[in-house]
């Protein structure tokens, strides 16, 4: 039962990269083997048991990520999707209230003896249910109570499981060897993986409308993630990590780039501005791409946007609306400069040509809504510029349209390719809106659920609603 389910699992790992609707197959068939093992408990051992109870419930969360948490697979057009949800209450396709009662069961059993894997894999699961909670304050701020306890723990675990083996080490050597260094190594980066996901965790949860914040949830994360960023830095001086581990440089620069976004979360614009520009931090796309979501968040946290249309305070817009302009615009050069070394076949080839295109098309439609907004301002640079803003925002559309319809070669996996034709109707929708289409004759060119949903949250901004009333 147990190798059947491993298999299973493998094909359909597989498989996901070229076809959803088998690689589905599979995964449930994988989720069945694993539910007979628990059933069966006389026909395996206790621990090969705690590893399908573990192993079934990691599936779950993996499948629902997967497909239902996708934003660009529709379920509907899977041909496996009847089949498996056929099983009933043993089918891998679960809503994550059923993967939420999971794991809390899976942790009260497991008691003292809960594995840090399933602690963590928990605090991620409360993520998606905080994503997927709307007009629900109470239900959210316990969502980001129970998961912040959860990667307290977890992360207080790994340090002190870093602690001990730093301890051993010392006492059998005066200076660490090969293995030692590297198995320190790894232990840094499952730090620092946790580390990240609680500052994910922090900022799904103040993403929010702050009306709806429980002050109390956001000042415990506050605390805490500052405790861990002092007990990260320890760590770091004391892991004898050499500069060219290039797995952990990734991860720190991530974790670099997460903590700036938290550290200017309670920041207003022209500090945050002032913080993001410090020649401290990695000169990535992935750096300038959140260096303007930040920006953005801080608008949207400070309500500048009227409830008629148009903001509040035109000057302070401006001003941010060119820095994520500029910011942006750095985004887009070095991941064009990156997309022709990959194209010269000059770099690492696990890094993916099509992931490069989805965030330049990203980019470019990020541009286009920029400058949209920058042209209906109601301020002077922006009434002087606003025709050559408005020509920027379609070109910007427009480039996003060719870009999507180039193939990220055959590495690209079918995830990307759907991902492709997100942004390809989320550039159409805009270019609809832009050139005056009627709400009739743009729905009559969506042929999805998924882009009937991207019009609504396009028409539901400011800037594309004051178009579509004939204020612009």
């Amino acid at each position: 039962m147990i190798d059947a389910a491993y298999m299973d699992e493998e094909s359909g790992d597989r498989w996901h990269t070229s076809d959803f609707s088998k690689a589905l197959r599979f995964y449930q068939s994988a989720f069945e083997w694993y539910s007979k093992a628990i059933e069966h408990s006389n026909e395996v051992s206790q621990m090969e048991r705690i590893e399908c109870h573990y192993n079934a419930l990691r599936l779950l969360l993996l499948v629902y990520n997967q497909y239902t948490g996708s934003d660009c697979l529709d379920l509907s057009q899977l041909a496996s999707v009847p089949e498996v949800l056929q099983a009933g209450s043993n089918c891998v396709l679960q809503e994550i209230d059923a993967i939420v009662a999971a794991h809390e069961n899976a942790i009260s059993i497991s008691g003292n003896d809960a594995s840090n894997d399933l602690l963590y894999n928990s605090a991620m699961v409360y993520l998606d249910v905080i994503e997927n909670l709307e007009n629900d304050p109470q239900a959210t701020a316990l969502a980001a109570s129970k998961a912040s306890t959860l990667f307290k723990q977890v992360f207080s675990n790994q340090v002190q499981e870093f602690q001990d083996s730093l301890n051993m080490t010392s006492q059998q050597i005066e200076s660490p060897d090969n293995e030692s260094v590297k198995t320190s190594a790894i232990r840094v980066t499952e730090i620092i993986e946790t580390a990240i996901s609680y500052l994910k965790l922090f900022r799904i949860y103040t993403d929010d409308d702050l009306d709806n914040l429980d002050l109390s949830v956001v000042e415990d994360l506050t605390s805490s993630l500052n405790e861990a960023d002092n007990a990260l830095t320890k760590i770091l001086s004391a892991a004898h990590l050499s500069d060219d581990n290039n797995e952990i440089r990734e991860h720190l620069d991530e974790y670099i780039l997460a903590a700036e976004y938290f550290k200017n979360s309670g920041k207003d614009i022209e500090l945050a501005i002032k913080s993001w520009e410090s020649p401290t931090l990695p000169d990535s796309a992935e750096r300038y791409m959140l260096a303007a979501d930040s920006i953005q968040s801080i608008l949207e946290r400070q309500k500048l946007n009227t409830s008629s249309g148009g903001v509040s305070q035109p000057d302070l817009y401006w001003t941010a609306l060119c820095k994520m302009n500029q910011y942006l615009k750095n985004a887009q050069e070095l991941l064009q400069s990156l997309s022709q070394k990959k194209k010269s076949a000059r770099i690492d080839q696990t890094i993916g040509l099509g992931n490069i295109i989805l965030q330049m098309c990203s980019v470019y439609i990020a541009r286009a809504d920029i400058d949209l907004q920058r042209s209906l301002l109601n301020y002077p640079e922006a009434q002087k510029h606003k025709d050559l803003l408005g020509r920027n925002a379609v070109a910007f559309l427009k480039n996003a349209l060719t870009l999507s319809k180039q193939t990220g070669g055959i590495r690209e996996t079918a995830l990307e390719k759907l991902q492709r034709e997100k942004r390809r109707q989320e550039a159409q929708i805009r270019l609809f809106i832009i050139e005056g289409k009627s709400q009739t004759e743009i729905s009559s060119s969506l042929n999805s659920i998924l882009a009937q949903q991207e019009y609504e949250i396009c028409s539901d901004c400011w800037y594309y609603k004051m178009i579509q009333q004939g204020q612009a």
